[in-house]
């Protein structure tokens, strides 16, 4: 029996090549006799954010996996990753719902899974050393995803500020912003 709350599963792989070889290993979360993430890969560092009791209604194709790809973030830092940061704010209530960084391995690959409510959100990536994760110091990158399908794919190159608005249940599109 588990409290109800927001928990997070953290896997972590000090290798670099994630479960199994090449990282062709994965891992499952189940709550309740629910499948409530899948992830078929990660290489340094990957974590899955869900809430219990789990109240939502989205499952994958075969359905019996609830949530498996809501929110999605791969990120790849450049040689100053301690510069790196992000979140993601529900739109709606202005709160703060996940957040990453800052970084240790330089040009490792960090993952980020997570169950969030149907709704608008923005997410805001930041580097203090005002360059991006590009170019000057390696070629850092970014991807969010959503249900499979891309949502950003960004070279790193953003200077100081990237920020775009995503929505999630109900397909509507994005709208990317670079400041």
């Amino acid at each position: 029996c588990v409290a109800p709350g927001v928990y997070t599963f953290h896997v972590s792989d000090s290798g670099g090549n994630g479960l199994g070889e090449a990282g062709r290993g994965g891992y499952y979360v189940i709550a309740d006799g629910l499948k409530l993430g899948v992830s078929s890969f990660f290489f340094h560092d990957e974590e899955m954010t869900f809430t219990l009791p789990f109240d939502g209604d989205e499952y994958d194709g075969d359905k019996e996996t609830a949530c498996a790809d809501d929110f999605f973030l791969a990120i790849k830092t450049d040689d100053k990753p301690a510069e790196t940061r992000w979140n993601v704010v529900d739109n709606e209530s202005g709160n703060t719902v996940l957040r990453g960084g800052p970084y240790a391995l330089p040009w490792a690959v960090y993952t980020k899974r997570a169950c969030l409510p149907n709704g608008s959100y923005t997410l805001n990536v930041v580097d203090s050393g005002g360059d991006g994760i590009c170019c000057d110091y390696g070629q850092g990158f970014f991807v969010v995803s959503s249900d499979g399908e891309t949502i950003v794919d960004s070279n790193g190159k953003y200077g100081d500020t990237f920020s775009t608005d995503f929505h999630l249940g109900n397909k509507t599109g994005t709208d990317d912003s670079a400041a």
